[in-house]
């Protein structure tokens, strides 16, 4: 302990100055090896979130549009031609196709012009299918169901992602198979 002016001071041993500058880059070169690598697996994380967000956006549209395309086919088929669509448009066949394609493209990254396969079960068990919704204005009745299935192709937008959520050896694009079913009602 020394004393100075009247007040207690502690001297602590000082550093060699050669340790002190070779440990100057230490931290810079380790935030350079890690950074990457950390910024890398956010957006991995990021993209993951993004892709099951459109999976289960995606799975609620055809929902929603199959139990559409059964109250709308359920109207027609009774002679009540007033139903509609959320929308507002009445129901057509071009109208629930327009009202699909909508749903669809309303996901992120999705830009999808195809189309799906209609098909309504009869209560018998017989079945009609089409890649428009032709056989529900036609077929839809009492215990018939309406089941609409669609695929669309989910860019993944990293390759490094693609190597984990790709399909079919693709490492840009996941393929999301969708079904959905809803009962006619009258």
């Amino acid at each position: 302990m020394i004393l100075s002016r009247g007040r207690a001071s502690v001297s602590l041993p000082l550093r060699p100055k050669g340790r002190r500058r070779r440990q100057d880059g230490v931290s810079m070169v380790e935030f350079a090896f890690i950074a990457p690598a950390f910024l890398l697996v956010l957006i991995g994380v990021l993209i993951t979130g993004m892709v099951v967000m459109n999976l289960i956006a995606f799975n609620n549209a055809l929902r929603d549009v199959s139990r559409v395309a059964a109250v709308c086919g359920s109207a027609t088929g009774s002679g009540s031609g007033d139903a509609k669509l959320p929308d507002g448009t009445g129901c057509s066949t071009g109208s629930l196709q327009s009202y699909l394609t909508t749903k669809i493209n309303g996901l992120s990254g999705i830009n999808w012009s195809g189309s799906g396969t209609i098909t309504v079960i009869s209560a018998d068990g017989t079945s009609h299918s089409d890649t428009t919704f032709a056989p529900v204005q036609q077929y839809c009745a009492v215990g018939a169901t309406v089941k609409v299935a669609v695929d669309i192709q989910q860019p993944l937008y990293l390759p490094l992602v693609g190597v984990f959520l790709g399909n079919n050896h693709s490492t840009t694009t996941r393929t999301f198979n969708g079904t959905a079913e809803a009962k006619c009602e009258r």
